[in-house]
């Protein structure tokens, strides 16, 4: 996962793409401005809703902010998979893995 700093600029990058400002991406989001502002000072890390609602505003899927998939290249389904593989825990990608395994194989 992105730093803080790092999803910051994605961010930035995103919204000037967009040609709004901080103000207005604030605006849209329904954030609070002095958030946005301080995030990138104290370095802190935003909650997740923040940036979800970040990403909602600037139509970008939450997955390609947090671990840095090029949504670009990636299918809307393939984005939306990373995501969740991401919350599975060791023995979940291991079953999932298998079952993969198990597909590719011919008999």
């Amino acid at each position: 996962m992105l730093n803080s700093k790092e999803l910051y600029d994605k961010i930035s990058v995103w919204r000037e793409e967009k040609g709004w400002t901080e103000n207005k991406l604030c605006d849209m989001a329904g954030v609070s401005h002095s958030m946005f502002h301080s995030w990138l000072s104290r370095g802190t890390m935003p909650k997740l809703d923040t940036l979800e609602s970040l990403c909602y505003a600037l139509d970008k899927p939450l997955a390609a902010l947090l671990f840095d998939v090029d949504e670009n290249k990636l299918t809307g389904d393939e984005i939306q998979l990373l995501s969740r593989w991401k919350q599975l825990d060791i023995r979940q990608k291991k079953v999932i893995m298998d079952t993969i395994d198990a597909f590719g194989k011919t008999e």
